[in-house]
């Protein structure tokens, strides 16, 4: 019996024959390769579509995040890659889920760029701040700490870099401003024998001196302890200063002697630093003449009246206050630097900023020094530069350079400069102890930055 051709087979024959030819089965054989030529083509898509997704400019720490997620959604795709290829077969939900995931990513991605690049603003302005000397609001730092977790964490805020609070630097011509701004001081006069070549003269100087009364006192106290309290800045400042032996004894030595017993907390040692820095002391010394008759006047010779003039003014004019003998020193700006002025202090207080410097004997073994051959040395003392930054009121050492003879040229190091204030003061102030005029301290503040010009290197 013939073939039907209807079953594609001969159901009289001994084994099955498939007809290729039969439409049935060409069109079953066709949607197969279709169908298998879909899910190849599917395949391909996604794992281009993985390709390109791009985790550059991720913050490092959302991008551990990133790669545990890619490859969850890696071991995902394996695990349900015949319902993700056949969506027709199995339903649609695992494919959805495979390109949620992808979006997922995709957004991690975009929220850590937009991290990243505001956290950048915030890092400059903080930059900017610090190099102005300002520094952090303590209450501004768990914020921060906040903007830096990954975006996926349920703590991560980002912060708005106009929230960015920063505390003032440490200004000693704004504290004494702020504390003694406004006071006035009462003066006394009282009069002084004077002497003339060790002896009395029968004569009075007048001499008015400020003092501190119990009203002045109870401001300075108190505006004191109000600028280390409210300026975290301050605060530190004053802490750091404790830490120096030295400023302790001067600052317990003048609270000793107004309120009668010594420093016992950091709030003391404000309070007594404030007092040193009231404008307290000799303010006018007089001439002895000034309450002479004409007669007792003529009877004063020419030469004698000279010699009582230098006889005082060697032996007993005194400076008000520190901040009077740099300010009497101070001169033009360096050559080298025409931010700092410079300081020209007597050789008993520009001798101690001196160094003792090991260099080559001439401009020869200068040469051997460079060639790197071994050269023979000299021992000489170099004074140090030292300026005022008229700006911020600091004062700076710079180390002076040397030309090849090994002779100090006026030109100085401003890339080596260190802060000074301290020491300068301090120096200032142990030359004048012995006198019964008391200087009052200029101040001394640590200044974290400074506007020196860089000029050329050279010299040794």
């Amino acid at each position: 019996m013939a073939s039907t051709g209807l079953l594609g087979f001969n159901p009289y024959g001994k084994g099955l024959s498939i007809d290729i030819s039969s439409k049935p089965t060409n069109l079953a054989l066709q949607l197969k390769q279709r169908d298998i030529a879909k899910i190849d083509a599917l395949d391909k898509y996604f794992m281009d579509y993985e390709r390109s997704i791009n985790p550059a400019g991720v913050r490092n720490v959302d991008a551990d995040v990133f790669v545990k997620k890619l490859n969850d959604n890696k071991a995902f795709y394996l695990q349900n890659r015949d319902k993700i290829l056949n969506p027709t077969k199995y339903g649609y939900d695992a494919q959805s889920q495979y390109m949620a995931n992808f979006k997922d990513m995709v957004n991690l991605i975009d929220q850590s760029k937009q991290a990243a690049a505001n956290e950048k603003v915030v890092n400059e302005r903080i930059f900017n701040a610090v190099q102005q000397g300002k520094s952090l609001h303590d209450g501004i730092l768990p914020l921060l700490d906040r903007q830096r977790l990954s975006v996926v964490d349920p703590n991560y805020s980002v912060f708005d870099a106009n929230q960015l609070q920063f505390d003032k630097p440490y200004d000693e011509k704004q504290f004494n401003t702020n504390v003694l701004g406004g006071l006035k001081f009462p003066e006394k006069q009282y009069y002084v024998d004077e002497k003339f070549n060790g002896k009395k003269t029968g004569l009075k100087i007048p001499i008015t001196e400020s003092y501190l009364d119990d009203n002045n006192k109870k401001a300075i106290e108190s505006a004191a302890l109000n600028e280390y309290a409210s300026n975290p800045n301050t605060k530190r400042h004053f802490d750091d200063l404790m830490k120096r032996p030295d400023m302790v004894k001067m600052v317990n030595d003048k609270f000793k002697d107004v309120y009668k017993q010594d420093i016992k907390n950091p709030e003391d040692f404000v309070v007594g630093y404030a007092l040193l820095q009231a404008p307290v002391g000799i303010t006018k010394t007089g001439k002895a003449d000034e309450y002479l008759t004409w007669s007792e006047k003529n009877a004063i010779t020419n030469a004698q009246q000279n010699a009582r003039s230098n006889a005082l003014l060697s032996g007993m004019q005194g400076f008000g206050s520190v901040q009077a003998v740099i300010e009497n020193a101070t001169g033009k700006p360096f050559k080298d630097n025409d931010v700092i002025n410079k300081l020209n202090f007597s050789p008993s207080v520009a001798d101690v900023f001196t160094e003792e410097r090991e260099v080559p004997k001439n401009a020869t073994e200068y040469e051997k020094m460079l060639a790197k051959s071994k050269f023979d040395t000299k021992k000489v003392k170099v004074p140090y530069g030292i300026g005022l930054d008229k700006n911020t009121g600091n004062i700076w050492i710079a180390p002076q350079k040397l030309n090849k003879n090994g002779d100090p040229i006026d030109r100085y190091d401003w890339n080596k400069a260190t802060s000074a204030t301290e020491d300068v003061t301090s120096v200032i102030i142990s030359k004048f102890q012995g006198s019964k005029y008391k200087a009052s301290i200029l101040g001394k503040n640590k200044p974290k930055g400074s506007k020196f010009v860089n000029v050329p290197s050279g010299g040794f």
